[in-house]
């Protein structure tokens, strides 16, 4: 297969607030980025699924495009995962799954196997298994097999899945539209909610083994088996800057959870210490955040990347470098927050007044 390249004359500008940005190539539309679990980063390279132009790869110096007409399934990729040997798994928005071996492409589809013609939102490699959550439901694919569950034939609770992830002992998580829910062993456990207003939208598991979920734009942590609100319980909210609208979640290459929100803003946890940095390129309303994180494995990189964003000069590829932010109160924390305390009236100072 031939890879589509794209030689930009400017590969990457530094913006003195944190982050770098890597123009889009040309042919790009910024309607085209849609999709929470559609941006990965492995071993130095970034693919983003795209809307109606297939899969775009950034490797440091150049853009390349994977399209139907190079192999790739769709044009309308929606979930990917990259793995550090070169492969990849995608998910398509008419429940098409592709596999890219390093070399070319494998497509499974409704008319070759039993994948429902619904959209795939997610998609990992976890060991031998290929778990890809849908809107109809869970599939696995194991030794040239699939198998789906949904919830006329399992204790699923929901058919739309958000997202997967590892347990870490042979199990995995799934962010459903009716709670989180624990698989393993063949035995379905209700981690946490079970019914339509629990609505998880990300799910995810940092390098402690600490879980942590996203509903209703709130980020949750779960330890010893109990929930609780981070922006309550871990120091989140900040007086004038209270932490909602939070779509996406991933660790630094030190283990800090790090989640966006309203605002463009970013905050930081190490487990001890909340920290806040704003990013004018973290683009987002003021009541929704928009911006989808990953962190490569390998490098150690942060990426992110706007989605549905209409303002061109936001719609790029950036990555982040936190040791170099400039921003608000380089890194806002607890112990760095300075208050006015007069006339029994505490007020917080920042740099807006």
């Amino acid at each position: 297969m031939v890879l589509s390249t794209y030689l930009l004359g400017v590969s990457c500008y530094a913006t003195g607030e944190g982050y770098s940005t890597i123009p889009m190539p040309g042919f790009f539309s910024p309607t085209a980025l849609r999709y929470k679990n559609a941006l990965d980063s492995e071993n130095g390279k970034v693919w983003i699924g795209m809307r109606d132009l297939g899969i775009l790869v950034w490797d440091n110096s150049t853009w390349s495009n994977w399209d139907p007409n190079n192999g790739c399934p769709s044009v309308n990729v929606t979930a990917i995962d990259l793995l550090a040997t070169g492969e990849a798994w995608v998910g398509c928005d008419t429940g098409g799954v592709g596999y890219y071996d390093g070399f070319a492409w494998n497509t499974f589809a409704n008319w070759n196997s039993p994948i429902p013609f619904s959209r795939i939102n997610c998609i990992k490699k976890i060991g031998n298994d290929v778990w890809a959550g849908s809107n109809a439901g869970l599939l696995k694919y194991n030794n040239s097999m699939w198998t789906i569950y949904n919830a006329a034939t399992s204790a699923l609770p929901s058919d739309t899945i958000n997202d997967i992830i590892s347990d870490g002992n042979g199990g995995i998580y799934l962010a459903t539209e009716q709670g989180l829910i624990r698989f393993n062993n063949n035995v379905w456990s209700e981690f946490w909610g079970n019914n339509s207003t629990d609505v998880i939208d990300d799910v995810h598991l940092n390098t402690n083994g600490q879980l942590f979920a996203l509903s209703g734009g709130l980020l949750y942590t779960n330890t010893n088996s109990q929930w609780a609100n981070a922006g309550q319980s871990n120091g989140f909210d900040f007086p004038g800057h209270p932490f909602g609208g939070a779509k996406s979640i991933t660790n630094n290459s030190q283990g800090d959870v790090l989640v966006n929100a309203k605002e463009s803003k970013l905050y930081q946890h190490t487990g001890n210490k909340t920290s806040v940095y704003y990013l004018p390129r973290l683009y987002c309303l003021s009541n929704f955040a928009l911006s989808i994180l990953d962190t490569d494995e390998i490098t150690g990189e942060i990426w992110f990347v706007n989605s549905i964003v209409t303002n061109a000069q936001q719609a790029d590829l950036y990555k982040l470098d936190l040791t170099n932010y400039l921003g608000l109160g380089k890194g806002l924390t607890p112990d760095n927050l300075k208050y006015l305390d007069a006339n029994e009236t505490q007020a917080c100072i920042a740099n807006r007044g």
